[in-house]
């Protein structure tokens, strides 16, 4: 069900296309921003 939210191409109406653009920017942001976050966490961790 997520996977099909992801695709712009498989929404119908204008609606549930800037929805699923939204979602995907989320989870393209939420990718980038685990590895960052853990990295933080080890480096802080660390330091201590």
């Amino acid at each position: 069900m997520l996977l099909l939210e992801f695709r712009p191409r498989r929404a119908r109406g204008s609606r549930e296309v800037a929805r699923a653009r939204v979602l995907k920017r989320m989870a393209l942001s939420a990718v980038f921003a685990l590895p960052i976050g853990v990295a933080t966490l080890i480096a802080g961790i660390a330091l201590t």
